[in-house]
């Protein structure tokens, strides 16, 4: 994963590609995932005003996806 290698950047446009993709789909559990890992790296590039934004999205969907896994990651990520 790019992530664990710090290629935020690029990270970030594969994943907004994914997530124009999911929501075409209207796949929660897979935007749960997109946006907790953007959340992730507009912390981890001190941007704390976008991650907090996108985290609340993340809630969002992880909320009508339903799913436990998920919500254990994005409280994980909350931390």
């Amino acid at each position: 994963m790019l992530l664990n290698q710090e290629k935020y950047k690029e990270e970030q446009s594969w994943i907004q590609t994914a997530v124009k993709l999911n929501m075409k789909d209207g796949d929660d559990y897979s935007l749960t995932a997109n946006y907790t890992n953007l959340g992730t790296i507009a912390y981890k590039l001190r941007d704390f005003s976008k991650a907090d934004m996108l985290m609340d999205s993340a809630f969002k969907y992880v909320k009508r996806s339903q799913s436990t896994e998920k919500m254990r990651d994005y409280l994980e990520e909350e931390q």
